[in-house]
């Protein structure tokens, strides 16, 4: 899979990589992938109970 990244998040990426935090840029992506995955959870669970409220 080939990426392309605006120069902000590419130099993020690499800032993470340079700190130690990270050994790769496909860790940085796969982490930042992960947070999103949960983020959609945690919206989707929220959206569900809305829907279920009594009006």
């Amino acid at each position: 899979m080939n990426l392309s990244l605006a120069p902000d998040l590419e130099q993020f990426i690499h800032n993470q990589v340079e700190s130690g935090k990270y050994t790769s840029a496909s860790e940085v992506i796969q982490a930042a992938l992960r947070m999103f995955v949960q983020q959609q959870d945690i919206y989707q669970g929220r959206f569900e109970e809305l829907q279920n409220e009594p009006c």
